[in-house]
């Protein structure tokens, strides 16, 4: 499992049919948006997530992703890996959760909030918000 933090002016992404990445293929790219939006192509299905939803990559296939800041100073998104192995092995079929998106619980963006400050680098709560 990895994690990783974005912060960012608007950017666009694309993995065309093209590329050999053997590592990230192996995962699935949870999303969560924090500040602006992100609108996700993925398997022809498009999606977008603002601050306070998620969304979901898989990264062995291509796909096309915009991050808009929307009036916010920076667009701001923490991403989980998942290995797509480990959740085949609970019967979760990774390559249906591409380009979706859903809204996220208040538990779960304060725990979302808390692995922020950690990725930053942050020991104290709220350091880098």
């Amino acid at each position: 499992m990895l994690l990783a933090r974005l912060r960012s002016s608007d950017i666009t992404a694309e993995r065309g049919t093209d590329i050999d990445d053997r590592h990230y293929s192996q995962y699935l790219q949870l999303g969560s948006v924090l500040a602006g939006r992100a609108t996700i192509e993925q398997r022809g299905h498009r999606s977008t997530a603002v601050a306070g939803e998620a969304f979901a990559l898989c990264l062995d296939s291509p796909f096309r992703w915009a991050l808009t800041r929307c009036g916010t100073p920076a667009t701001d998104v923490l991403y989980l890996y998942l290995p797509v192995e480990s959740l085949t092995t609970w019967g979760l079929n990774a390559a249906r959760a591409g380009s979706r998106s859903w809204p996220l619980s208040p538990g779960a963006l304060s725990t979302l909030t808390v692995a922020r400050d950690i990725a930053c680098g942050a020991t104290v709560p709220a350091a880098c918000g």
